[in-house]
């Protein structure tokens, strides 16, 4: 008894439900649409990302090898102070006790002059490398 009443209004009824698909159609497409462009911001984004990524490898990189320099560099400084210190050591070890009234002599006053020198060489950052020029005797 219903149908009958609407059957006069099939067109109308055709035509809402055309209306209804389309507006289901569109937005899903609208819904498509919007995520390709979020996605595509998104893959931007992580390509930004991962530039940053590689630039901060390389700057870690590069300051590792500015550290494993460095640390040669402590390497052989120790090294040569530790061979300095020890011909300092021997050179005190040899030389003549000194008397209380008596001045130092020119082989004592060369070994304190040379150890001056090569704390102040690597005070300033030099490299205090070399033998003792007041030590007479050699370990060789």
């Amino acid at each position: 008894m219903m149908i009958e009443k609407l059957k006069g209004y099939s067109a109308q009824i055709s035509m809402g439900v055309l209306c209804i698909f389309c507006f289901i159609g569109g937005w899903t497409i609208n819904g498509w649409r919007l995520n390709s462009a979020l996605m595509s911001c998104e893959a931007s984004a992580a390509k930004k990302d991962a530039g940053i990524a590689n630039a901060a490898v390389a700057n870690i990189d590069a300051n590792l090898g500015a550290i494993k320099a460095s640390v040669g560099d402590y390497q052989q400084t120790s090294a040569a102070l530790s061979v300095q210190l020890t011909d300092i050591k021997k050179g005190m070890k040899n030389a003549t006790i000194l008397p209380a009234d008596c001045r130092p002599d020119s082989v004592r006053v060369r070994i304190l002059n040379d150890a001056i020198r090569a704390a102040n060489d690597t005070a300033i950052g030099q490299p205090a490398i070399g033998t003792m020029r007041g030590n007479t005797e050699s370990g060789s």
